[in-house]
């Protein structure tokens, strides 16, 4: 008999179980933190291609939000947390034995359906091109350029800017990858909003490669829980391009950086199927940087 080829609800399961089996392994290796109370974050708004896009600004938490947001749609805030795990602190043997079992993750996912390959020859999904200047002077354009696609943004000498045009494609449970250079030395974010509804519900993922550090949160209702905050991971490459890889499965998320296993994320079922949204925030006054996107993958449903 030939080999049976696998379901999308097969594959998924089989993910989220290998996934579930590392977390329950790696907890004796991982730095932990369970239950974590949310974190507040305090947002600022400034002029930017999408104008009505937020800029999250990272603090040390204050305070936690209440369970219920005081709007007329009376949106829930989840009260169950998430599990974080962070790999670190590992020895050499534990860490080769970890990754080697986190790699049997990505070769599953890669067997999710096809959704987006782009490595930019051409314009085939419908990135955004367009050249625009706001108030004060910010510049935002976006292109394909020599194969990659590119965000050129420019602050001026009052304001730092950001840029985060909307990604082809929505999806719920899925598999991305790609490779992104920051090309200017900088104090630039890489911002990721994944499962993007609107302005005051998506995931988001913040990755700074000149202090090599990420963050990772979501918004429900227009509030910020803040789930990672500014963690030096040292596979973050300053001045050179790294791969990021997301696996967003159900509850769980999973984070590679150069193919390297990151992050674990279990119990995170606040959002749903939405937009990817991609680009930088740059956090520096009269200043420019460019942002390249390459082989980019997406996958799942």
């Amino acid at each position: 008999m030939g080999r049976q080829r696998l379901s999308q609800n097969q594959r998924t399961t089989i993910i989220v179980a290998i996934i579930t089996t590392i977390g329950a392994i790696a907890g004796a290796y991982f730095s932990f933190r369970g239950n974590i109370a949310p974190a507040e974050l305090s947002l600022h708004t400034t002029q930017t291609a999408e104008a009505k896009a937020p800029t999250l600004a990272p603090q040390q938490a204050t305070s936690t939000p209440s369970l219920v947001d005081e709007t007329p749609t009376s949106t829930v805030i989840s009260a169950i947390q998430p599990t974080i795990q962070i790999v670190n602190g590992l020895s050499p043997a534990q860490d080769q034995a970890l990754q080697l079992a986190a790699s049997s993750i990505l070769q599953v996912a890669k067997q999710l359906p096809l959704i987006v390959r782009d490595n930019f020859d051409a314009n085939d999904y419908g990135w955004s091109e367009s050249q625009e200047i706001f108030e004060q002077g910010i510049e935002c354009n976006k292109s394909l350029k020599e194969s990659k696609y590119s965000i050129f943004l420019k602050s001026t000498s009052q304001v730092g800017a950001y840029c985060i045009p909307f990604i082809p494609k929505k999806v719920n449970n899925f598999y991305l990858s790609l490779d992104t250079q920051l090309v200017q030395s900088t104090n630039t974010d890489i911002l990721l909003y994944y499962r993007y509804i609107d302005e005051s519900n998506f995931n988001y993922l913040i990755m700074n490669p000149q202090t090599q550090t990420i963050s990772l949160g979501v918004r429900q209702a227009g509030r910020d829980n803040l789930y990672v905050q500014s963690v030096y991971l040292s596979s973050i490459l300053k001045d050179k391009a790294n791969k990021l890889t997301l696996l967003v499965l159900t509850g769980s998320q999973t984070i590679y950086i150069n193919d390297q296993l990151e992050i674990l994320v279990s119990n995170e079922n606040i959002l749903n199927e939405g937009q990817l949204r991609l680009g930088i925030r740059l956090n520096e006054a009269n200043q420019t940087q460019e942002f390249l996107i390459d082989n980019y993958e997406l996958r799942g449903d």
